[in-house]
């Protein structure tokens, strides 16, 4: 249902009982977040409440299979947050309902209800037809279009707060004096900045492609998000109106910025014209594939009821003379708009309804219908609402509703291993680059892990999480949120002048990193300057050098440190070359050991004066001697 109804009604109560009850003060003290007050609640409505194609179909029940309701809906999502507390979850949502249909439902409601959730109003407004009008159907014109969006708008002017006062009065009817109404938003379908959706990609129902189809143009899109704009206001101007006299409180649950805060709406720059490409993973709802790639004023007999999963590519299809099929593409035509209000009633004589209305399958029916992520989205918005107005009429903390973004740092916690910050920062990228790689293939509950600088102080485990909810990941965000540990940890601290670097622990949204240095017998607390002990005994033809380290040359062996700068200092003869780390410092805190030979004379001008050291790192003083 392309803007059908969207709006959702909750109704929460802290008291229960088989009367209803007057308003009493509450404890202040309460948790506005725990719902486990949520004892009896229910779910009435459209597809939006039903959750066509989101998830799984919810039970093996007549009724929502017929009503097409889904197992990842927002109401079913919330249901599983409430938990144990709930001892009867009414699920009457029905996919096409008008606002009469809705009222009937509301009137076999039982019991007095803590919560219920309603959507009512799309279809009252024959909204359905500018889905077939303007976007899916190939023959039609410009002023076919403009008909359906000024039905649609004098619609939301004439009959659609009247329609959602009295259904939110109804429902009020049912609920606990305590209770809580919530209405949700609808949201915009399109980002209507691009071009891209114009000029590449059909947005007319496979197969139907003709050279009379209209464009997917930005005045078009901004029509359609005009109407969706417009329809919140009278939703919002319906909940003040209906909240006067209730005897429950009545709240708006607004998520029409959700969409363009995450890239989430239709034609978003760079998105793929297959819906299932990476580039659709923020997708707030279900599209067709959009390829242009059939041919004008064909009509492809082979896709006219083919699932979505077939409809994938035109290659092997047969084009026909478009005559000879006209009442098979008028039928075709008549499902793709019951797909979008099927079961929908007329509203004082507005709207039509096919007579075919049970012939598509959800699988195309779910189009222009919330995804799960959608369904994920509207659930977060409606029960921040709930618990923003319990605060308010508990006089207590309003919680706070932010995207998940903590940074634990190990240092904070007591830990004593870390490592040099060269040594760290030297492999964010490849890191990034090879878990981008790994992880975007893998299910959600994967990770990726690498170990750098074996065998060295500075061994490290960088470590990232897909949690529930993941979209692909990118370099450029997982190189900022690893750097975010390393940069937000540790740094601008007088204890720690070598800008050691603890780890630590980033969740940014979901995502998990760490990370972790492995070395746990460390000098401790972390050197404040690098030390050495250096010395050299004379062979002849040349010196044999001990050099002991600490705080310096933590990483490479030498091998890009110590050792090149000794060859720079006195050029070639460096010879017997021989480096090991200590299992832990010794007795005077060194970790490592160099041994090494290089020609007579070079000790006065490179290591005695702490030359070759300090150009590697090390202390500037204790030359060799």
């Amino acid at each position: 249902m392309w803007l059908s109804t969207v709006f959702f009604i909750f109704a929460i109560a802290a008291a229960r009982g088989p009367e209803k009850s007057s308003l009493s003060p509450r404890n202040p003290a309460i948790d506005p977040e725990d719902f486990s007050w949520i004892a009896n609640w229910a779910a009435v409505g459209d597809s939006f409440t039903a959750g066509i194609g989101s998830g799984n179909v919810y039970s093996s029940r007549k009724a929502d299979k017929s009503c097409s309701r889904y197992d990842y809906s927002y109401p079913s999502i919330m249901n599983q947050i409430f938990g144990s507390s709930v001892e009867s979850f009414q699920y009457s949502a029905c996919s096409g309902a008008t606002s009469i249909d809705i009222a009937a439902q509301i009137d076999a409601l039982s019991g007095v209800l803590d919560l219920a959730v309603m959507t009512a109003g799309g279809n009252d407004l024959c909204l359905t037809g500018i889905i077939t009008t303007c976007i899916l159907n190939s023959v039609t014109s410009e002023s076919s279009c403009q008909k359906a969006i000024t039905a649609a708008q004098s619609a939301i002017d004439s009959i659609l707060e009247d329609n959602i006062v009295s259904l939110l009065t109804s429902l009020d009817a049912k609920m606990d004096s305590r209770g809580m109404i919530v209405l949700a938003s609808y949201a915009p379908y399109f980002n209507n900045q691009t071009d891209d959706c114009t000029n590449n990609e059909d947005w007319v129902f496979p197969g139907q492609a003709g050279g009379t189809s209209l464009l997917l143009t930005k005045a078009h899109r901004t029509s359609f998000n005009t109407l969706v704009a417009n329809t919140n206001a009278k939703l919002k101007s319906a909940v003040d109106n209906a909240a006067k006299t209730a005897s429950s409180t009545i709240v708006f649950a607004d998520w029409s910025a959700w969409g363009e805060a995450t890239n989430g709406r239709f034609c978003e720059p760079g998105s793929s014209p297959d819906p299932d490409d990476s580039s659709n993973d923020n997708a707030l709802f279900f599209k067709l594939p959009t390829y242009k790639v059939f041919n004008p004023g064909v009509v492809y007999r082979d896709l006219a009821f083919y699932p979505l999963a077939q409809m994938e590519s035109a290659s092997n299809l047969t084009s026909v003379n478009p005559t000879h099929e006209q009442a098979g593409y008028t039928r075709l035509l008549d499902s793709i708009a019951d797909s979008l209000e099927k079961r929908d009633g007329p509203t004082a004589g507005a709207c039509t309804k096919s007579v075919v209305s049970n012939l598509l399958p959800d699988g195309i029916g779910k189009i222009f219908h919330p995804t799960n992520l959608g369904h994920e989205a509207i659930a977060s918005y409606v029960t921040w609402a709930i618990a923003n107005a319990m605060a308010e009429l508990e006089d207590t903390t309003t919680p706070a509703c932010n995207i998940v973004d903590e940074l634990k740092c190990y240092q904070v916690s007591g830990s004593q291993s870390y490592a040099s910050a060269y040594s760290l920062y030297m492999h964010t990228a490849d890191f990034c680059k090879d878990a981008v790689s790994s992880l975007n293939e893998q299910e959600t509950g994967s990770l990726y892990t690498d170990d750098y600088n074996k065998d060295t102080t500075d061994h490290v485990t960088f470590t990232v999480t897909k949690d529930t909810g993941a979209v692909d990941l990118t370099e450029q965000t997982c190189n900022l949120a690893v750097n975010h540990i390393l940069d937000g940890c540790d740094g601008n601290d007088d204890n720690n002048p070598m800008n050691w670097k603890f780890g630590g622990t980033y969740i940014n949204g979901a995502y998990t990193y760490k990370i972790a240095p492995v070395r746990t017998n460390r000098p401790f607390p972390a050197p404040k300057e690098p030390s050495a002990q250096c010395t050299g005994v004379f062979h002849g033809f040349w010196t044999r050098y001990n050099i002991r380290g600490a705080g310096w040359a933590t990483w490479d062996n030498g091998q890009k440190s110590l050792r090149p700068n000794s060859t720079h200092c006195f050029g070639k003869g460096l010879t017997g070359w021989w480096f090991e780390y200590f299992d832990e410092p010794d007795s005077n805190g060194y970790e490592w050991l160099a041994k090494f030979n290089s020609p007579v004379g070079t000790e006065a001008r490179c290591y005695s004066n702490n030359k070759v050291q300090k150009g590697a790192g090390g202390p500037s003083n204790d030359g060799c001697h």
